[in-house]
């Protein structure tokens, strides 16, 4: 095969791979932990103040060293040519790391070229190109730091070339990349253990270790045959990749605090002397990586089947290979791969946070080359079977028509991905609501909303280019205490703050029942300002405002004294409530349920609320339409309402909520509510008619 055509086939592989990547970049929504890293970059190249508190200043100019303890900034400055050249946004953000991507599997080519052979290469690029894995997540690669695959994969080119050309550039360049791999996150420790070891089994002596005196005499042999310049050279070039982490701990040695303190229960809960339960765990994860079924925030879950059982045929394969003395594959290269895939999986199995299938994305592209040399080497095998050229032949083309059928099924679970995501816009904190709300913000110059959730910052901050930056306010702890509540109610004194919060089921700490407490022992009420949804309906943020009753604040109906209702069975007394009876009694279980109210308001309100007073027990969210003389009040459902801990039996267990109706005017006034569809019980102990100060 020529040059040329080789580049082109490599070519068309790689451009294979960024259609499939790229195509709907903006989906899903942008999410938290993506934008991340690169919030610093937005404000280096818009001028703002960089506030990463992990930073230096040079010249006037304050530069980040680290994102946090464990996390270096490299994505950070690796996505500033981006932002230079296409601006800031979700679109250039995303183009870096498929970009880098791309160099992942140019990488995989020529390594997997030099070490094997042309065929071997070609087919695990064209696997690892289509890997639904490898595909989502190269379009979020800030949120899984996939830079890493690159700088491993990279890494493994270089050190290969240069053990077979002997060209110093390619090892320096190498042990950069390790450097740059490990400052990115020191989880890429696991990928620098594992490539020791596996070069260590490609030149160990077994008769000389158990002579120990003469392993040692060989092992300093080699050293001193290896040199002190390229010693000396490669030992500068790895400092350099990890420049920044190496400043930060010498100043502040937070990351070695923060490993000492993570060794051996993490923050995230993880045991890591549970090396069992972690492994059995880590075995999932991979099943994941491999079929591809992990991305259920897309909206489906969508997996390629016959990905698990193909690996194990093939590892499985490539180990007895290795160890039968047959003249078959270079045995000791299948043998560096196979121990490098291992030993890379074991150490995955400790960690200073939590296990997530995304921390296996650093074994990619290494199950693709073991499929890869399997289905080479029984192309070979079956092609060598004593029989007529057309058996022969036909049996051949069986592993080939494996590999078209991988190929089929993962671009099968891709555009299932797209389609789905094309429907939903992503879920949850995934979903493309956050743009709407991020543009809400900033149109409306709410510049300093209070997150009372994690999630809100960093994604606003870059999606408005830094015109709003959310203040959390939900403190880290599994349940709200003390501080948190005191820093509501410290905020709660300014009438024109927002409070951000997802909807229960996307919640990452929930917050909503203690911050409505808090509001109740302040003898103020919550209005609903605004709801995000996603596509599908279901809501995703809410923007709530908490506003004092003023002098208007008088006019009081009962729930129970209707002019006409239906849905509510009998007679419902709940202790908690005004006069002790309130709307309810399965009323609401049904879209056709309402009731219908006559309201005297005595002088004109320009700007009138009401506030319901409303108790459920539900995790779910209820959802009402709220009718003012027959017309809606605001778009459907015009209020959602959390849960309020309870069905009304004690005072603590009800909850108000208010709805803006604009403009009432003195007289006779008709308030129906209805509920907006089935599955909506509630308890309406009443609700007031004001304005709010």
């Amino acid at each position: 095969m020529s040059k040329r055509l080789e580049i082109a086939l490599l070519a068309l592989i790689c451009s294979l791979f960024f259609v499939l990547a790229s195509y709907q970049i903006e989906l899903p929504g942008l999410y938290y932990d993506e934008a991340l890293d690169v919030v610093p970059t937005m404000q280096l190249v818009t001028g703002q103040y960089v506030e990463e508190h992990r930073s230096i200043e040079i010249l006037g100019h304050r530069l980040p060293i680290m994102v946090s303890e464990y996390v270096g900034p490299v994505s950070t400055y690796l996505t500033l040519p981006f932002f230079l050249l296409f601006g800031v946004s979700v679109f250039s953000l995303r183009l870096a790391t498929i970009v880098f991507a791309v160099g992942t599997v140019t990488f995989t080519f020529y390594f997997s070229k030099l070490f094997f052979n042309r065929k071997v290469a070609f087919l695990a690029a064209l696997l690892l190109a289509v890997n639904p894995a490898f595909i989502m997540w190269s379009r979020q690669g800030n949120h899984v730091s996939s830079l890493m695959s690159f700088m491993a994969t990279g890494s493994l080119a270089c050190f290969y070339r240069w053990y077979k050309k002997r060209k110093g550039v390619c090892l320096y360049v190498g042990v950069f990349l390790l450097g740059l791999g490990l400052c990115q996150k020191i989880i890429f420790l696991w990928f620098i253990m594992a490539l020791g070891l596996a070069v260590l089994t490609q030149r160990i002596n077994v008769r000389a270790i158990i002579a120990f005196r003469t392993w040692i005499r060989e092992m300093t042999g080699k050293a001193v045959g290896f040199g002190i310049k390229h010693l000396g050279l490669s030992l500068l070039a790895f400092c350099a990749g990890l420049s920044m982490m190496l400043w930060y701990n010498l100043t502040t040695p937070g990351t070695i605090r923060m490993i000492l303190s993570n060794l051996v229960v993490t923050s995230k809960g993880t045991n890591n002397l549970a090396f069992l339960t972690n492994f059995l765990k880590r075995v999932e994860d991979f099943r994941h990586v491999l079929s591809g079924d992990f991305f259920s925030y897309t909206g489906g879950s969508y997996a390629n089947k016959i990905y698990v059982p193909l690996f194990i045929a093939a590892f499985l394969y490539c180990l007895v290979v290795s160890f039968l003395p047959v003249k078959r594959m270079n045995k000791k290269k299948i043998g560096f791969v196979l121990v490098l895939f291992i030993t890379l999986f074991i150490f995955s199995c400790f960690t200073i946070g939590g296990l997530s299938p995304y921390h296996l994305l650093i074994l990619l592209p290494l199950p693709q080359i073991v499929i890869s040399l399997f289905i080479y080497d029984v192309v070979r095998l079956l092609r060598g079977v004593n029989s007529s050229g057309r058996v022969r032949r036909g049996l051949a083309i069986v592993p080939l028509a494996v590999t078209l059928a991988i190929v089929v099924f993962d671009l099968g679970v891709v555009k299932s991905y797209h389609v789905a995501m094309n429907e939903t816009g992503g879920v949850g904190m995934f979903s493309d609501a956050i743009y709407d709300l991020a543009d809400y913000l900033k149109d409306n110059d709410i510049t300093t909303p209070l997150a009372v959730d994690w999630g809100f910052r960093k994604n606003i901050q870059l999606l408005t280019k830094g015109a709003v930056n959310p203040v959390e306010i939900f403190q880290y702890s599994s349940e709200p205490d003390e501080e948190f509540s005191r820093e509501v109610f410290k905020r709660l004194s300014d009438p024109n703050n927002l409070y951000l919060f997802h909807s229960d089921q996307f919640a990452a700490f929930r917050r909503y029942e203690a911050f409505e407490t808090v509001v109740r022992q302040a003898n103020k009420a919550i209005q609903l300002e605004r709801t995000f949804y996603q596509r599908d309906g279901t809501p995703v943020y809410y923007v709530y405002r908490v506003m004092t009753p003023g002098q208007a604040y008088s006019l009081w109906q009962e729930g129970e004294d209707y002019e006409t209702s239906f849905g509510n069975k009998s007679e419902d007394f709940k202790e908690g409530a005004s006069g002790g009876q309130c709307l309810g009694m399965w009323w609401g279980s049904e879209a056709s349920h309402f009731a219908l109210y006559k309201i005297h308001v005595a002088e004109d309100i320009p700007d009138a609320y009401m506030y319901l007073r409303y108790a459920h027990a539900d995790d779910r969210i209820k959802k009402l339409n709220v009718y003012l003389d027959g017309k809606l009040v605001g778009t459907e459902p015009s209020i959602v309402l959390p849960g309020s801990g309870g069905w009304g039996y004690e005072e603590s267990e009800w909850a108000l909520m208010g709805l803006s109706l604009g403009q009432v005017t003195s007289g006779e006034h008709w308030i129906k509510i209805q509920p907006d569809g089935d599955d909506n019980a509630i308890n309406v102990d009443g609700f007031y008619i004001g304005r709010a100060e």
